[in-house]
């Protein structure tokens, strides 16, 4: 025999598709919410989804047990799916109809069932969508030969099982159906705010996938940069190494100087000449450091310093000049070659001074 409250056919439940409302409320809840309505009506309750699919489904009186078997009898096919597609089985029906109403008016439906009871069904809604119904049969059955005569032709089953299955049926007071109906309408409530949350919860979870999702993306984006900046780095330290080898290796001296005047590069090649004393705006000691105009003896003024003017934009090809320095302090002869430091906008960000030594007597 099969187990109270199912049916040789199984659990219908197990078809659902939907799963909006069993998803949200815990199989104990549904059972819960199920047996509370049973214990007050004694005959059926159903939990159904939005697209007609059960969340849940009991039967309690032995009335209602025989005529759901009897009209699955009648789908003839072994699937429960295309059972319910069939449009015989006559309580799936009811069930369905009455539910569908009820969600479709967004208001309590109380309808005849074609089992000779009724059937009041709730919608039960989150937010302003009705994501189901629930409904429960009532009512004693019908003890009128003709009413019973009819019931047995639509469900084929003999007028004696039917004699015998409602003189075994408990009466229920009018009181409790309506303390039932009263629970029903609570009930839907409870199963309706329980959606509600669990689709908050899975909003709140997809919104926390989301940033989580930003925020590995942007530690990924932000590794890759920090990984090419290393690489860029990199490059520039041994593209600077290069450079300054490259320079190094010259036999004329550069200097190169801020937009303040300071030096920021001299070669090997501008320290031996004893030139990066006055390479910027300071022109030294006159009397054994500093620049001097080609009679040997005239320093020349800060202002007219070859990289001096370089960084006021002005152009300098072969200045002949004298030098002295801590690296020739007997002074060196030297043509100058300035030019000023740009960035990509032409402003001056610096200037660059190329000096080569000349054969001349010293002074």
């Amino acid at each position: 025999r099969p187990a109270p409250g199912k049916q040789p056919y199984g659990d219908l439940g197990e078809l659902n598709t939907c799963r909006v409302v069993a998803g949200a409320v815990p199989p104990e809840v549904l059972n819960g919410v199920a047996r509370d309505c049973l214990d007050l009506a004694g005959t059926s309750a159903a939990v159904l989804e939005a697209n007609g699919d059960y969340a849940l489904g009991m039967l309690a009186s032995g009335w209602c047990r025989m005529l759901d078997e009897a009209s699955r009898g009648l789908c003839a096919t072994p699937d429960n799916g295309e059972a319910m597609r069939s449009g015989r089985w006559h309580c799936h029906e009811s069930c369905r109809a009455v539910s569908q109403a009820a969600m479709e008016t967004g208001q309590p439906v109380d309808r005849a069932c074609p089992g000779g009871l009724r059937r009041y069904a709730v919608p039960i809604r989150a937010g302003d969508e009705a994501v189901g119904a629930l409904s429960f049969g009532y009512g004693d059955p019908p003890q009128s030969p003709r009413t019973l005569r009819e019931i047995a032709a639509r469900y084929d089953v003999s007028v004696e099982q039917l004699r015998v299955a409602a003189q075994v049926s408990e009466p229920r007071p009018p009181a409790l159906v309506e303390m039932a109906k009263e629970r029903l309408q609570v009930s839907a409530r409870l199963l309706g705010a329980m959606v509600e949350r669990r689709r908050a919860e899975q909003e709140l979870q997809q919104w926390n996938e989301v940033l989580e999702q930003r925020v590995r993306e942007r530690t990924a984006a932000l590794a890759r940069r920090a990984l090419e900046l290393l690489h860029s780095e990199e490059a520039l330290r041994q593209q600077s190494t290069i450079l300054r080898s490259i320079l190094d290796s010259m036999g004329d001296g550069v200097i190169v100087a801020d937009q303040d005047g300071s030096l920021i590069f001299t070669n090997a090649a501008a320290q031996r000449l004893g030139a990066e004393s006055g390479g910027g705006g300071d022109a030294g000691a006159p009397e054994r450091y500093g620049w001097f105009r080609p009679d040997g003896v005239t320093p020349y003024p800060a202002s007219e310093l070859p990289l001096t003017r370089a960084m006021r934009g002005e152009t300098i090809d072969g200045l002949e000049l004298l030098v002295r320095g801590p690296g020739a302090p007997d002074g060196a002869w030297l043509t100058a070659t300035a030019r000023p430091l740009r960035d990509p906008a032409g402003f001056i960000k610096g200037g660059v001074l190329v000096l080569r030594a000349v054969t001349r007597q010293s002074v």
